[in-house]
């Protein structure tokens, strides 16, 4: 299938799998913790990144982990 054909040359061997900017990978299923920090390293990373496209993913990426955080918060509050 077309998704083997890309998994294979990323040594992906867990599913889920999960690629971050062409370049890191969170293989299996992890905790919330585990997942956000490798996700915040990768961000780290990617932010210091030359390259526009994996700068910008970095970017998103932070974005996206402190919309998570408001939600959240804003979720403890009503409850």
């Amino acid at each position: 299938s077309d998704q083997l054909e890309r998994a294979l040359p990323l040594n992906i061997s867990a599913v889920p799998a999960y690629v971050m900017g062409g370049r890191y990978m969170l293989p299996g299923v992890q905790s919330e913790t585990t997942f956000r920090q490798i996700i915040e390293r990768a961000i780290e990373r990617l932010a210091a990144n030359s390259d526009p496209a994996r700068k910008g993913l970095g970017v998103v990426l932070r974005r996206l982990l402190k919309k998570r955080k408001r939600e959240k918060e804003a979720k403890g509050k009503k409850g």
